[in-house]
Formats: structure tokens, sequence, C-alpha cells
């Protein structure tokens, strides 16, 4: 049988993850891009975007694999082939950029040696990050991650309020049946 709604904890890790992404972007390209590396700001700064980035990966590939393993409702159609596969493609879009982003934080974390700096206060910070070339690839992959979050979040608002189809009680919270 096809579950009206997603999964409790899929439900809750993608509340949790919508979240905690925003507050990444946010993070960095409104609070880390903007500090000098020079600045011991920059330190507690990285260190807050690192955390969240880190758990940002775990929690999606956690929720990817939940996503795969459980039962979901059918997919909506907008009676727009087109649509239905801008769709799909969206979805699966956030997961590329989200990990994209992640692996290339990664990699320049590597590159850079930020965990000696930032976590360990054993190395100094580069003069400049943009020296590297994952550096590019996580700031372009952060844009095309909001891009993509924008997008999505219109679909839900045109589901909800010009098609009025219920595709936001799918991954909203149930509420409790009465005793």
């Amino acid at each position: 049988m096809t579950p009206a709604r997603y999964h409790p904890t899929l439900t809750v890790l993608h509340w949790l993850l919508a979240a905690l992404i925003i507050l990444a972007l946010a993070m960095g390209s409104l609070k880390l891009q903007h500090i000098p590396n020079s600045s011991p700001e920059k330190i507690m700064a990285l260190r807050g975007h690192m955390m969240a980035g880190n758990l940002i990966l775990l929690l999606t590939l956690i929720r990817f694999v939940l996503r795969l393993k459980t039962a979901h409702p059918a997919p909506v159609t907008t009676n727009s082939a087109l649509l239905n596969r801008l769709a799909t493609f969206m979805h699966y879009g956030l997961y590329l950029m989200v990990l994209l982003t992640a692996a290339s934080g990664l990699v320049l974390a590597a590159q850079a040696n930020l965990p000696a700096a930032v976590f360990e206060g054993r190395a100094l910070l580069p003069a400049s990050f943009s020296d590297f070339t994952a550096r590019q690839i996580h700031g372009w992959a952060a844009m095309a991650l909001l891009a993509l979050i924008i997008g999505h979040a219109l679909a839900a608002l045109y589901h909800q309020f010009i098609r009025q189809d219920g595709l936001m009680r799918r991954m909203w919270f149930a509420r409790k049946k009465p005793v």
C-alpha cells in the first residue's frame, strides 16, 4: 500500500536539513566571505561553517538511504510531462548539489589544512582561499544549490496555493489522532 505521507524520520530530516543548509549558505555568503583571513573572527566562523557542513553531509546521506529503504507516496503529477521531469531533476539535483557542496568543502579543508588551523590552532589560514580550485567549485555549487532551493520552495508554494493538491501534507508532520 502506498502511504499518504513520507516516513516521519524523512520529514524531520527534510526540515532539519532545510534549516541547516540555509544556515550554512548564509554563514558562507553573508559572514565568511566578508571576513579577512587574517582576522581571528574568521576561525570561529569557519569552525561553525565546517561543523554545519559535515552535519549536513552526514544527515543527507542518512536521509538518502532512508528514502531508498522506506515506502513513500506516489509522485504527484502536474498533467505536464515537462513539469514532472523538472520535479524529478530538481529533487535529484538538490541531493547532487548538497553532496558536491559538502565534498568540495572537504577537499578545500584538506587543501588549505583547515582542520589544523580551525580545530587545533596549529596552522595559519592561507592568505586567500581563491587560489584553491575546490573553493571555486564550492562557491559555484553553493549558488546552484541556492537556486535549486528557491525553485523547490516556489514549486511547493505553487502546489499549495495554485494547484491546491495537498502536496505539502506529504512532507509535513502528521496530526495525532484523537484518542
